[in-house]
């Protein structure tokens, strides 16, 4: 049964400056499932304004940190989306 508490991957990027939002999309592969963590960002456009070309690397420093040192959850992928319009 769910706690309604978000897992801790999704805590430590979500306290990164800059992150909208975050989920996890699943995907079947032969072996069986995988988890993608998908982090909402404003803009990600190196062309447009709002672009923030550190975030990508405190995002994955984040997600990273949580990962190894803080759950035993496993991720497979990060995916990094721009906020809807």
């Amino acid at each position: 049964m769910a706690s309604g508490v978000k897992a801790i991957v999704r805590q430590h990027v979500e306290g990164v400056s800059g992150v909208t939002r975050t989920w996890f999309e699943h995907t079947h592969i032969e072996t069986g499932w995988e988890i993608t963590l998908v982090v909402e960002v404003a803009e990600t456009d190196p062309n447009l304004p709002g672009f923030d070309p550190n975030l990508r690397d405190q995002i994955y420093t984040a997600a990273s940190n949580a990962l190894n040192n803080h759950t035993t959850m496993i991720v497979r992928h990060l995916r990094i989306v721009p906020q809807s319009q």
